[in-house]
């Protein structure tokens, strides 16, 4: 088991280089708790996911996903989950933008109670 809690992740400053910030394979758990993702390229150049699972296991919990794209953008998804990942709980995060996951898992997956479009605050 890999765990990673409360990392700040970074892309390229105005996520002009696009990069995926973990590529997950094989058969162990991985998990990211109160963690920052920021920025990264969802959509600008090649549409670079932020988190990318090829197998295992996987958590994701109360993490906070900044990414800064012009409204026009349409964004890749920040999560990909590919067939063979065994099993995913992906919940309590925070987009600032839209919130994208991809499930294409076989295995059992749990996404729940995520916000998305923060970045805007609340209307006055």
């Amino acid at each position: 088991m890999l765990s990673f809690t409360s990392c700040r992740f970074f892309g390229s400053m105005n996520a002009a280089k696009g990069v995926t910030l973990a590529k997950i394979a094989g058969k162990a758990r991985v998990s990211f708790s109160h963690c920052y993702y920021c920025p990264w390229d969802a959509g600008l150049n090649g549409g670079k996911t932020v988190i990318h699972a090829q197998g295992g296991r996987l958590g994701i919990t109360d993490c906070t996903f900044i990414n800064r794209l012009p409204a026009s953008s349409k964004p890749a998804p920040q999560i990909v989950l590919e067939p063979d990942v065994q099993s995913a709980i992906i919940t309590a995060n925070e987009f600032y933008g839209p919130g994208t996951i991809s499930n294409q898992s076989q295995g059992k997956v749990q996404i729940a109670n995520n916000i998305e479009r923060t970045d805007s605050g609340p209307r006055a």
